[in-house]
């Protein structure tokens, strides 16, 4: 497996592997701070409903005093009593738009369906209390009105459960947050079987009449689930917030005002009662002087709701910095180990590459291959500079080479070639003919070797001297290259003589190479020196390869005879 396969290999197998850790954390972080995000809703929608629970069970307050007063009833007690109805009706429409904002569709249905119950019983309860504070004091039914305070009384009766309901999920995000939960949820309840405590008495401060017996169960009953209710707010406390200023100072006032000043007003007023004594005071009196003894439970209420509510904020902001610090780690990770890693991977990866491809190419001769000048002196600019350095002296050893086989082609050709006309000389032309002749005679083929002379040529020398004569050779020469077969030889045979080697030509082909070399050097004119036109003829000789003419020798030896005989017969011709 190549380098690079497996590099690739490595890191994707290192990547998934970070991929996955880090994705697993993400999903536990994402997953913990979306628990969280939920727990702050939870505990939004928790105050709503205690917010609900609370403005309904405090809307029973002036509905009492308005129960009890005369006609026409005083301003102020009217409009406390609207007012009360404009933070019941307040409040519920705030917690109808918390729960529409719940994921769960059974659980936001179902909660939006109670708490539109608790409305109608809310206006049924409201249109009681209209119907008796419409009629005179003294026309009042008491159990008219006992309907109208159990009415209003069970509005808190199905707020209580709402609230129940909706804090559930919160309660259950941790053990402190659902002890605060709790304890806020309980000084509720304490808060409305307060207000109930105070709702019994209103039949018979109205009527001013004795408490009935079932009053009186219904007032004792009411106390003992006070005292269960303090008792679980204090437990409750002591366990989540014993150190908490703000909540034990609220417990402490609560203790002060309500069970000291708030129980002690109840207290008085049933001693008078059970003293077959009518207190001497109205409703809206009594509610004066006992409502706000019950104001302690709600900062009590509200102390734990705040520190729930900042618990969870807390929460859900260190899981959000948790979940933020892991996704600066994976982009940390990515920027400064994985991305510097594939970078350094492929540079590497990418100069082994090159320079595997330059060392191929220079191994199979391609010396002007270019090599990338190093831009970093590391361990690869050094390898780029040691190829670099590897072709240079490749390129010296090429040209060295190439110098060297060129010298020996100018040794070989001036070994084989005559210097002045460039032809085959004598020694070259013997060994290459002699070849040619042997293997020509052995396969039966043909051949012919012919001797050219030009005539008169001393005179020529004599006459314009030997530069011309020079002249005169070159030229021929050139005309006998030109009008020769490539599959023939000829050479300078000696100072005007030429030897042809015509191969596979009979006699007929030999005439005709023969003849068309005679004319053409017979239809050249030279010009002199001094002017003069030179026209040259020569006289040819050749012979036929035979089984007695066989060797180069032979052959030779009998073109010169018929070049003798050519002279003889007046030059320029060609005999055979």
């Amino acid at each position: 497996m190549r380098i690079k396969t497996r590099f690739i290999l490595y890191i994707t197998a290192w990547t998934l592997t970070l991929a996955g850790l880090l994705g697993w954390l993400a999903h536990k972080q994402w997953h913990e701070y979306a628990e969280n995000h939920h727990a702050v809703r939870d505990v939004e929608r928790t105050i709503l409903a205690l917010k609900v629970f609370e403005m309904v069970s405090r809307e029973r307050g002036p509905s009492n005093a308005m129960m009890g007063a005369p006609l026409p009833a005083p301003a102020s007690q009217a409009a406390a009593l609207t007012t009360a109805r404009e933070h019941s009706d307040a409040a519920i429409n705030a917690l109808m738009s918390g729960l529409q904002q719940l994921d769960d569709d059974d659980d936001r249905a179902t909660l939006v369906n109670a708490l539109l119950q608790l409305q109608n019983d809310l206006q049924t309860g409201r249109r009681k209390v209209d119907t008796l504070i419409a009629m005179p004091v003294a026309q009042r039914p008491g159990e008219t009105i006992d309907d109208a305070v159990t009415a209003m009384i069970a509005v808190a009766g199905r707020a209580s459960p709402l609230a129940t309901r909706v804090s559930g999920a919160a309660e259950q995000r941790g053990n402190t947050l659902n002890d605060l939960l709790v304890a806020a949820r309980a000084a509720a309840e304490l808060r409305e079987q307060a207000g109930q405590l105070g709702s019994q008495f209103t039949r018979a401060l109205i009527r001013q009449e004795p408490l009935t017996r079932q009053t009186v169960e219904s007032i004792e009953r009411i106390i003992g689930h006070i005292d269960i209710m303090r008792m679980l707010v204090n437990n409750r406390v002591a366990r989540c917030c014993a150190d908490n200023p703000d909540i034990t100072g609220a417990v402490t006032q609560m203790d002060q005002q309500y069970f000291g000043d708030g129980q002690a007003l109840v207290n008085q007023v049933l001693l008078t009662w059970r003293a077959s004594v009518v207190p001497q005071m109205t409703t809206g009196e009594f509610a004066a002087r006992y409502v706000p003894t019950m104001n302690p439970i709600v900062g009590l209420r509200d102390a734990l709701l705040l520190q729930a509510s900042k618990q969870a904020q807390a929460a859900e902001s260190r899981s959000r910095n948790s979940l933020l610090w892991l996704g600066g780690l994976t982009a940390a990770l990515v920027l400064l180990l994985i991305v510097p890693l594939c970078l350094f991977g492929y540079r590497l990866l990418n100069a082994l590459t090159t320079s595997a491809n330059i060392i191929k190419a220079l191994a199979a001769g391609k010396l002007d291959t270019p090599v990338p000048t190093p831009v970093r002196s590391d361990e690869i600019g050094d390898v780029l500079s040691a190829i670099a350095i590897l072709r240079d002296h490749s390129q010296a050893r090429q040209a060295l080479q190439i110098e060297r086989e060129a010298l020996i082609a100018d040794l070989h050709e001036a070994a084989t070639t005559d210097f002045l006309t460039g032809a085959l000389n004598r020694r070259a032309f013997q060994s290459m003919a002699t070849v040619t002749v042997t293997q020509t005679a052995r396969r039966g083929g043909y051949c012919s070797v012919a001797l050219l002379d030009l005539d008169h040529f001393k005179r020529v020398n004599d006459t314009w001297g030997h530069d011309v004569g020079d002249v005169v050779i070159r030229a021929v020469s050139e005309r006998c290259r030109i009008n020769l077969r490539s599959s023939d030889l000829f050479a300078r045979y000696g100072g005007e003589e030429f030897i042809f080697l015509l191969a596979d030509a009979n006699e007929a082909n030999t005439i005709e190479v023969l003849e068309r070399i005679r004319q053409d050097i017979a239809r050249t004119t030279l010009a002199t020196v001094d002017g003069q036109s030179l026209h040259l003829t020569v006289s040819v000789g050749f012979a036929q390869l035979s089984p007695q003419q066989d060797t180069l020798e032979k052959l030779a030896l009998a073109a010169d005879r018929h070049l003798y005989d050519a002279k003889e017969r007046g030059r320029n011709r060609v005999i055979g």
